[in-house]
């Protein structure tokens, strides 16, 4: 899932960045059934993965069409990533993505093993 700002404004964002935590947060908050298992902001946009196993379709959805919601202080949109677009993201951030996701997946196998 792709989000990003159209607020842009070079001069007074010098030191601005997106914080995925934030944007982690808002998902939590308002989308509790969407499993968010990897965040990445850049200075205006940025992307979650989204684990579609136990999570809500619909709200996965409602969270890819979501439109000017306030975060910190831009608003943001979110949209799904797909094509050449989710092929720029593997491109550039897929060894970051297998790297932070890593832990999750040998815990994972672990308690399956021990089930």
């Amino acid at each position: 899932m792709h989000f990003i700002t159209k607020d842009q404004n070079k001069d007074e964002d010098e030191n601005y960045k997106v914080q995925w935590k934030d944007i982690e947060i808002l998902v939590k908050a308002d989308y509790d059934k969407v499993k968010i298992t990897y965040s990445r902001g850049d200075k205006y946009e940025g992307h979650l993965a989204v684990s579609l196993h136990k999570s809500s379709k619909q709200q996965i959805e409602n969270l890819a069409s979501l439109k000017d919601k306030v975060i910190g202080t831009k608003k943001f949109n979110f949209s799904k990533t797909d094509g050449e677009d989710l092929k720029d993201f593997w491109q550039q951030h897929g060894g970051h993505f297998n790297y932070c996701i890593a832990p999750k997946m040998r815990l994972a196998k672990k308690n399956n093993r021990m089930s």
